[in-house]
């Protein structure tokens, strides 16, 4: 979808857990955390979405500096930075 829709679904059964719109534009990328403890969401407006996994799907924080939409996120593998990518073709790290 292109409304800025998040929206999980439990993989065994495909049923929907979790939708919430949160951005004005639509969702590029989205990554779990290697450890499973956050999900970072990535938008066209500009901005990265950090929730926190357990024990429900929480907000923690709403960032970044990216001079255009993201088009891809990287985690550290110990899960405490983030590398993103925009359509400027700029790399910047959390």
């Amino acid at each position: 979808m292109r409304d800025g829709s998040l929206r999980i679904f439990d993989v065994k059964t495909w049923k929907l857990v979790y939708f919430k719109k949160i951005s004005k534009e639509w969702i590029e990328d989205l990554k779990y955390s290697p450890d499973g403890k956050y999900l970072a969401v990535g938008s066209h407006d500009n901005k990265i979405y950090l929730y926190e996994t357990s024990p429900a799907l929480k907000l923690v924080k709403k960032f970044g500096k990216s001079s255009s939409y993201i088009t891809h996120i990287d985690w550290a593998q110990d899960s405490q930075a983030l590398r993103t990518n925009c359509g400027s073709y700029e790399v910047l790290y959390y």
